[in-house]
């Protein structure tokens, strides 16, 4: 039997300053914007081999359910996998939901 865990994370592409260095009484100003990501995710395995993917794009059902079916290929067939889901909104969307039957 093969047992992973998926999950998913975010890495922001701009740097972050948290503070920083300004003559008394003088305030430094610094503009707040969202930058863009990098989105990680990944199926990890017993044996500590991360099958990842990764995006700057939106995850969404519809994107989960591609990397789903490409993880899905690799897989042997003549064995049982388990796949191990926290309760995120694109894990428990109707459309993912759907899906698993076909996975399975």
């Amino acid at each position: 039997m093969n047992l992973y865990y998926f999950d998913e994370s975010s890495f922001s592409l701009s740097p972050n300053i948290p503070y920083g260095w300004s003559p008394k009484n003088e305030t430094i100003e610094l503009e707040a914007s969202r930058s863009k990501s990098l989105k990680v995710l990944g199926f990890l395995g017993l044996d500590n081999q991360l099958r990842g993917y990764t995006t700057t794009g939106t995850i969404d059902s519809i994107f989960l359910i591609e990397i789903f079916d490409d993880f899905v290929k690799q897989l042997p067939k003549d064995s049982k996998t388990i796949v191990i889901l926290d309760n995120a909104p694109t894990h428990t969307s109707h459309l993912f939901q759907d899906n698993i039957e076909e996975w399975e």
